[in-house]
């Protein structure tokens, strides 16, 4: 059975669209469950997923019954988004548009099973109940009481506003029985751009203008693929061939920076913590560093040693910097200084990449190697808690 280059890149788009849409909604779930906009959001997302793949199968089936579930799941976005726009406001939207907003998807799904109706009315239904539900809700967000909500809130609705520009044109491609030309159907592009953007588990925490750059990366690297794919033969080389594979492309690297996002998370969120700031004596804190899954190498470097490297120098380098790491050597002052030398010298015999101050007096220092895969920023925050809590314990014995 050969398929149509239209309908397989259709629905590669929407199944990617609804993939992204179950990763986002599971992480929702997983971070705060018994949030009241985390469960808002998650339920408009898996929503969003079933139409994703509801439509596929009804364009697959070219069944009657099919197509007006899938067009009338199509115009309920719009009410399950604005569920999502009234938890963000922190407001009830006004009476009449969510009556609007039901009544549609009852109108499109009569209209469509009505055989005497014609054709395009339920289109042209379907048409005015997306993008002016959309509309709506954009007007909601813009009007929004920006003093009555955290500056992070404010932030997050920003983004969606943004996204939903990037949105609205690409619903439009979905109309194909009025735009027949339309070589792909996008809405769900759109979906996977406004979850990249304004929902997904690493939007928050990247930059805005990082996020759009990084679509735009994606586009290029699909355009690339989608080039030497034509290039091979196997497709006809029009531009539509050309639209369809870049727009899978797209969507395919969108569904894995969001999937990869979430793992990530979920990885960082299991990363076994061994709970450093507990430790009550300095045995307990040696043993519950040696237990560390990152840090366990570590040494609390020995009194013989750490006498042979004592100089004024050496004390004065770890005053100023109470963490020397290998690779910001030599911290500010000339190579040759005494006191970088013997750090320098130290870090050699230990193979370490960090030294650690506990304490002054008597001089207290830890060495440990970090792996190079593991150095980021958690890494180095681990660190600290080390230095801070080995701190606390020693200053606490050498209390009378």
């Amino acid at each position: 059975m050969t398929l149509e280059p239209t309908f397989v890149a259709d629905a590669l788009v929407n199944v990617f669209g609804a993939g992204g849409a179950m990763v986002v909604a599971r992480e929702m779930a997983r971070s705060d469950p018994k949030g009241q906009v985390s469960r808002r959001i998650a339920f408009a997302l898996w929503f969003v997923a079933v139409f994703f793949v509801t439509r596929t199968w009804s364009w697959y089936t070219q069944g009657l019954l099919a197509d007006a579930l899938s067009d009338a799941l199509a115009s309920a976005t719009p009410l399950v988004s604005l569920l999502v726009a009234e938890g963000l406001l922190r407001r009830h939207s006004p009476r009449w548009l969510k009556l609007a907003l039901l009544a549609g998807p009852v109108a499109v799904f009569g209209a469509k099973l009505l055989p005497f109706l014609p054709v395009q009315l339920p289109v042209a239904l379907l048409l005015a109940t997306v993008l002016g539900g959309y509309a709506a809700i954009a007007g909601l967000l813009w009007r929004r009481e920006a003093a009555s909500l955290t500056s992070a809130e404010n932030t997050s609705i920003r983004r969606l506003l943004l996204a939903l520009l990037f949105l609205a044109p690409l619903i439009v491609t979905d109309f194909r029985s009025m735009w027949p030309d339309v070589p792909v159907r996008l809405g769900a592009l759109g979906a996977l751009m406004l979850l990249y953007i304004g929902l997904g588990v690493g939007s928050f925490h990247a930059s805005l203008r990082g996020r759009i750059l990084n679509i735009v990366m994606f586009a290029a690297i699909a355009a690339l693929f989608a080039g030497g794919y034509v290039a091979t033969g196997h497709a006809d080389g029009g531009t539509d061939q050309l639209l369809r594979a870049a727009a899978v492309g797209v969507a395919g690297l969108l569904f894995a920076g969001i999937f990869s996002e979430s793992q990530g998370a979920r990885l960082e969120r299991g990363r076994a913590s061994v709970p450093l700031i507990d430790a009550t004596s300095p045995e307990d804190f040696l043993a519950r560093l040696s237990a560390h899954a990152l840090l366990g190498g570590a040494h609390m470097l020995p009194a013989t040693v750490v006498d042979q490297v004592d100089a004024p120098a050496f004390r004065s380098l770890l005053s100023s910097q109470r963490t020397l790491r290998r690779g910001a050597a030599p911290w500010g002052r000339a190579a040759t200084d005494d006191g970088v030398e013997r750090a320098l010298s130290l870090m050699t015999a230990y193979d370490a990449t960090h030294l650690v101050l506990v304490t002054q007096n008597p001089l207290r220092i830890i060495a440990l190697s970090l792996p190079a895969t593991a150095a980021d920023a958690r890494a180095e925050y681990e660190i600290d808690v080390v230095r801070l809590v080995g701190e606390r314990v020693y200053d606490k014995v050498a209390q009378p």
